[in-house]
């Protein structure tokens, strides 16, 4: 369904409730993908496709320029792999951060079985 295939979507969903009926998550996703397959193939829809580019950008307005800032969009679009690469690029973790949510993740995780401490040997 991130892929945009929502039809091929629709089809795993419903072998995944073939093999496990009344599953509520697959089908609340399976109902979303039906959605969004029908409103991309309806006569006239328009999936949120940017090929054809703004008329008119126009960015925050200020004292010098109270009509704001117009852009030019130049080029093809982006690829959805493009995008992924950018947004990931742009993200910004810190080693507190990763530890805290993973402490966070152990306190909550039920102990071992074993009865010993988790960790190597």
């Amino acid at each position: 369904m991130m892929l945009g295939k929502y039809e091929e979507a629709v089809a795993r969903y419903d072998h995944a409730l073939g093999l496990r009926p009344g599953w509520p998550p697959a089908e609340a996703n399976r109902e979303i993908a039906r959605l969004r397959a029908e409103r991309l193939n309806a006569p006239g829809a328009d999936a949120g496709d940017q090929r054809e580019g703004a008329d008119r950008i126009v960015y925050d307005k200020d004292a010098r320029n109270p009509e704001g800032q117009e852009t030019q969009v130049a080029g093809a679009p982006m690829s959805d792999e493009a995008v992924r690469a950018l947004w990931l690029k742009r993200v910004q973790t810190k080693p507190a951060d990763f530890l805290r949510a993973r402490f966070a993740y152990q306190r909550q995780a039920p102990p071992p079985a074993s009865g010993r401490p988790e960790g190597p040997p």
